[in-house]
Protein backbone atom coordinates (compact mmCIF):
# COMPACT_ATOMS: atom_id res chain seq x y z
CA UNK A 1 0.00 0.00 0.00
CA UNK A 2 1.07 3.38 -0.83
CA UNK A 3 2.43 5.55 2.07
CA UNK A 4 -0.03 8.02 0.84
CA UNK A 5 -2.99 5.95 0.82
CA UNK A 6 -4.62 8.06 3.91
CA UNK A 7 -5.53 10.95 3.96
CA UNK A 8 -3.12 13.20 5.48
CA UNK A 9 0.34 13.54 3.54
CA UNK A 10 3.29 12.49 5.33
CA UNK A 11 6.56 13.85 4.02
CA UNK A 12 8.83 11.95 6.18
CA UNK A 13 7.40 8.81 5.11
CA UNK A 14 7.37 9.17 1.62
CA UNK A 15 11.00 10.38 1.52
CA UNK A 16 11.70 7.58 3.64
CA UNK A 17 10.23 5.25 1.04
CA UNK A 18 11.77 6.51 -1.83
CA UNK A 19 15.50 5.96 -0.10
CA UNK A 20 14.41 2.21 0.95
CA UNK A 21 13.10 1.37 -2.38
CA UNK A 22 16.38 2.80 -4.25
CA UNK A 23 19.19 1.85 -1.65
CA UNK A 24 20.27 -1.76 -0.34
CA UNK A 25 23.87 -0.52 1.53
CA UNK A 26 22.18 1.03 4.46
CA UNK A 27 21.61 -1.04 7.97
CA UNK A 28 20.29 1.89 10.56
CA UNK A 29 18.64 5.57 10.70
CA UNK A 30 21.56 7.61 10.57
CA UNK A 31 23.27 5.66 7.41
CA UNK A 32 20.17 5.96 5.19
CA UNK A 33 20.67 9.87 5.66
CA UNK A 34 24.43 9.82 5.14
CA UNK A 35 25.34 10.30 1.03
CA UNK A 36 29.04 10.37 0.38
CA UNK A 37 29.73 10.56 4.27
CA UNK A 38 27.70 14.20 4.73
CA UNK A 39 24.50 13.07 6.88
CA UNK A 40 21.65 15.01 5.61
CA UNK A 41 19.43 16.69 8.22
CA UNK A 42 16.37 15.38 6.88
CA UNK A 43 15.39 12.90 4.43
CA UNK A 44 13.84 14.59 2.14
CA UNK A 45 17.29 16.46 1.47
CA UNK A 46 19.12 13.14 1.56
CA UNK A 47 17.05 11.87 -1.82
CA UNK A 48 17.62 15.25 -3.40
CA UNK A 49 21.26 14.31 -3.07
CA UNK A 50 20.86 11.36 -4.74
CA UNK A 51 18.66 13.04 -7.36
CA UNK A 52 15.55 10.63 -6.33
CA UNK A 53 12.76 13.45 -5.17
CA UNK A 54 12.83 14.79 -9.63
CA UNK A 55 12.48 10.95 -10.66
CA UNK A 56 9.52 11.07 -12.40
CA UNK A 57 9.14 7.11 -13.25
CA UNK A 58 8.70 7.52 -9.30
CA UNK A 59 5.78 10.01 -9.26
CA UNK A 60 4.26 7.86 -12.18
CA UNK A 61 4.12 5.00 -10.05
CA UNK A 62 3.12 6.25 -7.07
CA UNK A 63 0.16 8.06 -9.17
CA UNK A 64 -0.76 4.64 -10.33
CA UNK A 65 -0.95 3.32 -6.96
CA UNK A 66 -3.09 6.15 -5.89
CA UNK A 67 -5.65 5.66 -8.70
CA UNK A 68 -5.72 1.77 -7.54
CA UNK A 69 -6.33 2.96 -3.38
CA UNK A 70 -8.19 6.12 -3.31
CA UNK A 71 -11.24 7.74 -4.60
CA UNK A 72 -10.96 10.63 -6.68
CA UNK A 73 -11.87 13.27 -3.80
CA UNK A 74 -9.04 11.98 -1.50
CA UNK A 75 -6.75 11.66 -4.33
CA UNK A 76 -7.14 15.46 -5.31
CA UNK A 77 -6.35 16.26 -1.87
CA UNK A 78 -3.11 13.66 -1.73
CA UNK A 79 -1.85 15.12 -5.48
CA UNK A 80 -2.45 18.83 -3.67
CA UNK A 81 0.11 17.77 -0.81
CA UNK A 82 2.00 15.93 -2.90
CA UNK A 83 2.79 18.95 -5.11
CA UNK A 84 3.50 21.37 -1.92
CA UNK A 85 5.45 18.84 -0.38
CA UNK A 86 7.49 16.92 -2.69
CA UNK A 87 7.44 19.82 -6.00
CA UNK A 88 7.58 16.84 -8.56
CA UNK A 89 9.59 17.91 -11.88
CA UNK A 90 6.86 17.56 -13.93
CA UNK A 91 3.49 18.65 -11.86
CA UNK A 92 1.87 19.42 -15.34
CA UNK A 93 2.92 16.20 -16.96
CA UNK A 94 1.12 14.20 -13.65
CA UNK A 95 -2.01 16.49 -14.45
CA UNK A 96 -2.12 15.71 -17.93
CA UNK A 97 -2.05 12.32 -17.22
CA UNK A 98 -4.01 11.63 -14.48
CA UNK A 99 -6.66 14.48 -14.53
CA UNK A 100 -9.36 11.86 -15.53
CA UNK A 101 -8.79 9.60 -12.58
CA UNK A 102 -8.75 12.90 -10.56
CA UNK A 103 -11.70 14.26 -12.23
CA UNK A 104 -13.17 10.66 -11.74
CA UNK A 105 -16.26 11.65 -9.90
CA UNK A 106 -17.57 14.58 -11.62
CA UNK A 107 -16.41 13.28 -15.28
CA UNK A 108 -19.32 10.54 -13.87
CA UNK A 109 -21.96 13.33 -12.57
CA UNK A 110 -21.87 15.45 -15.34
CA UNK A 111 -21.63 13.43 -18.52
CA UNK A 112 -21.36 15.97 -21.75
CA UNK A 113 -18.80 18.80 -20.23
CA UNK A 114 -15.04 16.89 -19.45
CA UNK A 115 -13.56 20.61 -18.97
CA UNK A 116 -16.05 22.04 -16.42
CA UNK A 117 -15.52 18.52 -14.57
CA UNK A 118 -11.51 19.23 -15.03
CA UNK A 119 -12.13 22.84 -13.53
CA UNK A 120 -14.08 21.60 -10.54
CA UNK A 121 -11.10 18.94 -9.73
CA UNK A 122 -8.55 21.63 -10.10
CA UNK A 123 -10.47 24.26 -8.25
CA UNK A 124 -10.24 21.31 -5.29
CA UNK A 125 -6.93 20.95 -5.97
CA UNK A 126 -6.07 24.80 -5.62
CA UNK A 127 -8.41 25.21 -2.04
CA UNK A 128 -5.78 23.09 -0.63
CA UNK A 129 -2.86 24.11 -2.00
CA UNK A 130 -4.10 27.44 -0.60
CA UNK A 131 -3.59 26.33 2.98
CA UNK A 132 0.03 26.17 2.26
CA UNK A 133 0.10 29.42 0.22
CA UNK A 134 0.27 28.04 -3.25
CA UNK A 135 -1.79 28.71 -6.18
CA UNK A 136 -2.46 26.19 -9.69
CA UNK A 137 0.32 28.89 -11.71
CA UNK A 138 2.74 27.84 -9.32
CA UNK A 139 3.07 24.56 -10.63
CA UNK A 140 2.19 25.30 -14.12
CA UNK A 141 -1.55 23.49 -14.01
CA UNK A 142 -4.00 24.90 -15.90
CA UNK A 143 -5.84 28.32 -14.50
CA UNK A 144 -9.18 27.90 -13.27
CA UNK A 145 -11.59 29.61 -15.63
CA UNK A 146 -14.45 31.37 -14.48
CA UNK A 147 -16.60 30.89 -17.43
CA UNK A 148 -16.71 27.01 -17.19
CA UNK A 149 -17.07 27.09 -13.95
CA UNK A 150 -19.83 29.14 -14.60
CA UNK A 151 -21.39 26.63 -16.71
CA UNK A 152 -21.93 24.41 -12.88
CA UNK A 153 -25.60 24.08 -12.07
CA UNK A 154 -26.32 24.68 -8.84
CA UNK A 155 -29.87 24.21 -8.58
CA UNK A 156 -31.19 20.08 -8.92
CA UNK A 157 -33.39 18.93 -10.83
CA UNK A 158 -36.72 19.80 -10.01
CA UNK A 159 -38.57 16.23 -10.70
CA UNK A 160 -41.65 17.36 -8.57
CA UNK A 161 -44.55 19.46 -9.94
CA UNK A 162 -44.30 23.52 -8.50
CA UNK A 163 -47.46 24.12 -6.81
CA UNK A 164 -49.10 27.05 -7.77
CA UNK A 165 -49.35 30.15 -5.52
CA UNK A 166 -53.19 29.15 -4.14
CA UNK A 167 -52.05 25.48 -3.84
CA UNK A 168 -49.27 26.29 -1.77
CA UNK A 169 -51.01 28.97 0.58
CA UNK A 170 -53.37 25.56 1.33
CA UNK A 171 -50.02 23.83 2.40
CA UNK A 172 -49.08 26.87 4.44
CA UNK A 173 -52.21 26.51 5.88
CA UNK A 174 -51.79 23.07 7.33
CA UNK A 175 -48.61 24.83 9.37
CA UNK A 176 -48.93 23.95 13.39
CA UNK A 177 -47.76 27.43 15.41
CA UNK A 178 -44.40 26.07 15.96
CA UNK A 179 -44.14 25.59 12.55
CA UNK A 180 -45.63 29.06 11.16
CA UNK A 181 -43.25 30.84 13.59
CA UNK A 182 -40.16 29.08 11.79
CA UNK A 183 -41.59 29.30 8.45
CA UNK A 184 -42.37 33.74 8.73
CA UNK A 185 -38.80 34.28 10.31
CA UNK A 186 -37.85 32.20 6.88
CA UNK A 187 -40.01 34.26 4.95
CA UNK A 188 -39.11 37.77 6.97
CA UNK A 189 -35.19 36.71 5.49
CA UNK A 190 -36.32 36.01 2.10
CA UNK A 191 -37.98 39.60 1.94
CA UNK A 192 -34.58 41.12 3.63
CA UNK A 193 -37.05 42.26 6.85
CA UNK A 194 -35.74 40.39 9.84
CA UNK A 195 -31.63 40.62 9.13
CA UNK A 196 -31.70 36.75 9.98
CA UNK A 197 -29.90 34.77 7.04
CA UNK A 198 -29.07 31.11 9.10
CA UNK A 199 -31.98 28.74 10.73
CA UNK A 200 -31.77 25.38 12.25
CA UNK A 201 -35.21 23.76 12.49
CA UNK A 202 -34.95 20.40 15.15
CA UNK A 203 -38.06 17.96 16.96
CA UNK A 204 -37.98 14.69 17.70
CA UNK A 205 -39.58 12.35 15.55
CA UNK A 206 -42.96 13.14 14.24
CA UNK A 207 -43.03 17.07 15.07
CA UNK A 208 -43.44 17.56 11.27
CA UNK A 209 -39.66 18.65 10.42
CA UNK A 210 -39.78 17.31 6.85
CA UNK A 211 -43.85 18.92 5.83
CA UNK A 212 -42.40 22.18 7.27
CA UNK A 213 -39.17 21.85 4.83
CA UNK A 214 -41.26 20.57 1.78
CA UNK A 215 -44.01 23.39 2.95
CA UNK A 216 -41.12 26.28 2.41
CA UNK A 217 -40.14 25.06 -0.72
CA UNK A 218 -43.33 24.30 -2.46
CA UNK A 219 -43.96 28.16 -1.34
CA UNK A 220 -41.04 29.24 -2.27
CA UNK A 221 -40.91 27.50 -5.73
CA UNK A 222 -44.04 28.31 -6.34
CA UNK A 223 -43.39 32.36 -6.30
CA UNK A 224 -40.87 31.79 -8.57
CA UNK A 225 -37.84 31.52 -5.79
CA UNK A 226 -34.60 29.07 -6.39
CA UNK A 227 -34.58 26.97 -3.21
CA UNK A 228 -31.63 24.40 -3.20
CA UNK A 229 -32.49 21.42 -1.42
CA UNK A 230 -29.54 18.94 -0.23
CA UNK A 231 -29.20 16.20 2.63
CA UNK A 232 -26.22 14.25 3.60
CA UNK A 233 -27.96 11.08 2.65
CA UNK A 234 -29.65 9.31 -0.20
CA UNK A 235 -32.48 8.21 2.38
CA UNK A 236 -32.95 11.70 3.94
CA UNK A 237 -32.72 13.18 0.28
CA UNK A 238 -35.93 10.84 -0.90
CA UNK A 239 -38.06 12.42 1.96
CA UNK A 240 -37.76 16.03 0.66
CA UNK A 241 -39.35 17.64 -3.29
CA UNK A 242 -36.83 17.66 -5.73
CA UNK A 243 -33.66 16.87 -3.41
CA UNK A 244 -30.08 15.32 -4.24
CA UNK A 245 -27.39 14.22 -2.21
CA UNK A 246 -25.34 17.34 -0.84
CA UNK A 247 -22.27 15.51 -2.64
CA UNK A 248 -24.12 15.79 -5.70
CA UNK A 249 -26.04 18.76 -5.04
CA UNK A 250 -23.03 20.83 -4.59
CA UNK A 251 -20.39 18.69 -6.26
CA UNK A 252 -18.04 18.64 -2.87
CA UNK A 253 -16.76 16.33 -0.44
CA UNK A 254 -19.21 15.83 2.73
CA UNK A 255 -17.24 13.91 4.78
CA UNK A 256 -18.93 14.93 8.21
CA UNK A 257 -21.51 17.32 8.86
CA UNK A 258 -19.22 19.90 10.69
CA UNK A 259 -16.32 19.75 8.12
CA UNK A 260 -19.44 19.85 5.44
CA UNK A 261 -20.32 23.28 6.81
CA UNK A 262 -16.90 24.64 6.47
CA UNK A 263 -16.97 23.22 3.16
CA UNK A 264 -20.42 24.89 1.76
CA UNK A 265 -19.32 28.21 3.64
CA UNK A 266 -16.18 28.08 1.42
CA UNK A 267 -17.71 27.27 -1.92
CA UNK A 268 -20.69 29.62 -1.37
CA UNK A 269 -17.76 32.37 -0.92
CA UNK A 270 -16.20 31.67 -3.45
CA UNK A 271 -19.33 31.50 -5.93
CA UNK A 272 -20.53 34.81 -4.80
CA UNK A 273 -17.25 36.37 -4.59
CA UNK A 274 -18.64 37.77 -1.27
CA UNK A 275 -16.71 37.37 2.05
CA UNK A 276 -19.96 36.71 4.10
CA UNK A 277 -20.41 33.84 5.82
CA UNK A 278 -21.92 31.53 3.03
CA UNK A 279 -21.44 34.22 0.73
CA UNK A 280 -24.27 36.20 2.27
CA UNK A 281 -27.03 33.56 1.33
CA UNK A 282 -30.24 32.09 3.58
CA UNK A 283 -28.91 28.96 5.08
CA UNK A 284 -31.25 26.28 6.32
CA UNK A 285 -30.09 23.35 8.52
CA UNK A 286 -32.24 20.98 10.17
CA UNK A 287 -32.14 17.40 12.00
CA UNK A 288 -33.10 15.40 15.37
CA UNK A 289 -29.93 15.43 17.64
CA UNK A 290 -32.18 12.40 19.65
CA UNK A 291 -31.20 10.54 16.64
CA UNK A 292 -27.88 8.70 14.92
CA UNK A 293 -24.32 10.52 15.69
CA UNK A 294 -22.36 11.12 12.77
CA UNK A 295 -20.15 8.06 11.98
CA UNK A 296 -16.87 8.55 12.57
CA UNK A 297 -14.77 5.10 11.48
CA UNK A 298 -12.59 3.94 14.34
CA UNK A 299 -13.09 7.57 16.12
CA UNK A 300 -13.07 7.40 19.82
CA UNK A 301 -16.44 9.53 21.50
CA UNK A 302 -14.02 12.98 21.34
CA UNK A 303 -13.74 12.41 17.65
CA UNK A 304 -17.29 11.54 16.97
CA UNK A 305 -18.26 14.85 19.13
CA UNK A 306 -15.82 16.78 17.10
CA UNK A 307 -18.04 15.78 14.12
CA UNK A 308 -20.98 17.17 14.55
CA UNK A 309 -22.28 20.33 13.43
CA UNK A 310 -22.51 21.84 16.74
CA UNK A 311 -19.17 21.62 16.56
CA UNK A 312 -18.58 24.15 13.89
CA UNK A 313 -17.12 27.25 14.67
CA UNK A 314 -19.88 28.27 12.69
CA UNK A 315 -22.83 26.53 14.48
CA UNK A 316 -23.46 29.63 16.77
CA UNK A 317 -24.15 32.09 13.47
CA UNK A 318 -27.65 29.67 13.38
CA UNK A 319 -30.70 30.81 14.77
CA UNK A 320 -32.41 27.71 16.66
CA UNK A 321 -36.05 26.89 16.42
CA UNK A 322 -37.24 23.45 17.94
CA UNK A 323 -40.71 21.67 17.13
CA UNK A 324 -42.67 20.25 19.77
CA UNK A 325 -46.08 19.30 19.04
CA UNK A 326 -45.50 15.15 17.83
CA UNK A 327 -47.90 15.54 14.66
CA UNK A 328 -47.95 11.78 14.43
CA UNK A 329 -49.17 11.27 17.85
CA UNK A 330 -51.84 14.21 18.71
CA UNK A 331 -54.19 11.20 19.85
CA UNK A 332 -51.67 9.67 22.54
CA UNK A 333 -49.82 12.95 24.01
CA UNK A 334 -48.63 11.05 27.06
CA UNK A 335 -46.62 8.37 24.69
CA UNK A 336 -45.27 11.53 22.78
CA UNK A 337 -44.32 13.26 26.16
CA UNK A 338 -42.34 9.54 27.00
CA UNK A 339 -41.06 9.45 23.16
CA UNK A 340 -39.20 13.07 23.55
CA UNK A 341 -38.40 11.70 27.63
CA UNK A 342 -36.27 8.51 25.91
CA UNK A 343 -34.62 11.02 23.38
CA UNK A 344 -33.48 13.03 26.14
CA UNK A 345 -32.51 10.25 28.58
CA UNK A 346 -34.65 11.21 31.13
CA UNK A 347 -36.70 8.23 31.20
CA UNK A 348 -34.29 5.57 32.41
CA UNK A 349 -34.74 3.85 35.59
CA UNK A 350 -32.70 5.07 38.82
CA UNK A 351 -29.65 6.53 36.38
CA UNK A 352 -29.34 3.67 34.74
CA UNK A 353 -29.42 2.25 30.93
CA UNK A 354 -32.61 0.57 31.38
CA UNK A 355 -36.18 1.56 30.35
CA UNK A 356 -39.60 0.84 31.63
CA UNK A 357 -42.00 -0.17 29.18
CA UNK A 358 -45.61 -0.09 29.93
CA UNK A 359 -47.42 -3.35 29.22
CA UNK A 360 -49.43 -2.52 26.86
CA UNK A 361 -46.11 -1.70 24.91
CA UNK A 362 -45.09 -5.55 25.07
CA UNK A 363 -45.59 -7.95 23.09
CA UNK A 364 -44.96 -11.61 24.55
CA UNK A 365 -43.37 -14.20 21.72
CA UNK A 366 -42.60 -14.00 18.20
CA UNK A 367 -45.40 -15.40 16.91
CA UNK A 368 -47.94 -12.70 18.34
CA UNK A 369 -45.62 -9.87 17.61
CA UNK A 370 -46.31 -11.06 14.09
CA UNK A 371 -49.67 -10.94 14.33
CA UNK A 372 -49.64 -7.95 16.31
CA UNK A 373 -47.73 -6.32 13.62
CA UNK A 374 -49.55 -7.80 10.17
CA UNK A 375 -52.92 -9.65 11.68
CA UNK A 376 -53.37 -13.31 11.18
CA UNK A 377 -53.82 -13.41 7.73
CA UNK A 378 -50.92 -11.14 5.98
CA UNK A 379 -52.55 -9.32 3.66
CA UNK A 380 -50.05 -7.81 0.49
CA UNK A 381 -51.42 -4.19 1.02
CA UNK A 382 -51.72 -3.81 4.60
CA UNK A 383 -48.45 -5.73 5.06
CA UNK A 384 -46.17 -2.48 3.21
CA UNK A 385 -48.02 -0.34 6.47
CA UNK A 386 -46.27 -2.01 9.06
CA UNK A 387 -42.40 -3.45 9.93
CA UNK A 388 -40.58 -5.12 12.55
CA UNK A 389 -37.10 -3.85 12.94
CA UNK A 390 -34.16 -7.05 13.50
CA UNK A 391 -31.54 -6.40 14.98
CA UNK A 392 -29.05 -8.54 12.72
CA UNK A 393 -30.24 -9.99 9.15
CA UNK A 394 -29.84 -13.54 10.94
CA UNK A 395 -32.56 -12.41 13.11
CA UNK A 396 -34.73 -10.90 9.96
CA UNK A 397 -34.60 -13.81 8.01
CA UNK A 398 -35.61 -16.49 10.56
CA UNK A 399 -39.07 -13.90 11.32
CA UNK A 400 -39.41 -14.17 7.41
CA UNK A 401 -39.52 -17.69 7.52
CA UNK A 402 -42.27 -17.24 10.74
CA UNK A 403 -44.16 -15.23 8.21
CA UNK A 404 -44.26 -17.62 5.48
CA UNK A 405 -44.85 -21.05 7.28
CA UNK A 406 -47.92 -18.78 8.97
CA UNK A 407 -49.36 -18.03 5.60
CA UNK A 408 -48.77 -21.24 3.60
CA UNK A 409 -51.68 -22.78 4.59
CA UNK A 410 -54.36 -20.46 2.99
CA UNK A 411 -51.39 -19.40 0.10
CA UNK A 412 -49.67 -21.57 -2.49
CA UNK A 413 -46.02 -21.29 -2.51
CA UNK A 414 -45.88 -19.32 -5.96
CA UNK A 415 -48.08 -16.69 -4.59
CA UNK A 416 -46.28 -16.20 -1.39
CA UNK A 417 -43.17 -16.00 -3.42
CA UNK A 418 -44.44 -13.10 -5.27
CA UNK A 419 -45.68 -11.32 -2.31
CA UNK A 420 -42.33 -11.54 -0.60
CA UNK A 421 -40.67 -10.25 -3.90
CA UNK A 422 -42.60 -6.88 -3.62
CA UNK A 423 -40.10 -6.24 -0.57
CA UNK A 424 -36.98 -5.23 -2.01
CA UNK A 425 -34.99 -5.78 0.51
CA UNK A 426 -35.87 -9.58 0.87
CA UNK A 427 -32.77 -11.36 -0.98
CA UNK A 428 -33.87 -13.75 -3.98
CA UNK A 429 -31.67 -16.14 -2.50
CA UNK A 430 -33.86 -16.10 0.81
CA UNK A 431 -36.95 -16.41 -1.03
CA UNK A 432 -36.16 -19.46 -3.05
CA UNK A 433 -34.91 -21.32 0.36
CA UNK A 434 -38.62 -20.30 1.54
CA UNK A 435 -39.99 -21.84 -1.39
CA UNK A 436 -37.82 -24.94 -0.64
Amino acid sequence: MSPLAGTDFNSEVYHLRLLLCNRTDVTGFAEIKTVEGHIHPTLKSACAALNLVENEEEMSLLMDNLVLEQFPSTMRKTFAMLLANVNPINPRGLWDNYRRNLSKDYLHEIEDDDDLAYQLALRDIEEILREFGKTLSDYLLPELDDNVLGRRNFEPDQGDVILNPAEADNVIRGLNIDQRRFFGDVMGAVSHENGKKFFFLTGAGGTGKTFTYNALIDYLRSRGRKAVDAAYTGVAANLLKGTLTSHRAFGLPFEDEGLGLHVLDRFLRDVMRKEEPFGSKIIILGGDFHQILPVVPGGSRADIVDAEVTSSSLWPLFEKYTLTINQRALEDLEYAEWLLKVGDGTANENDSTRIHLKKDMVVDGIHKLINHCFGKDIDKEDAHDAAILCQTNDSASFEIRLCFKMVSASHSKDELADFLRTFPQIKEDTITALQG
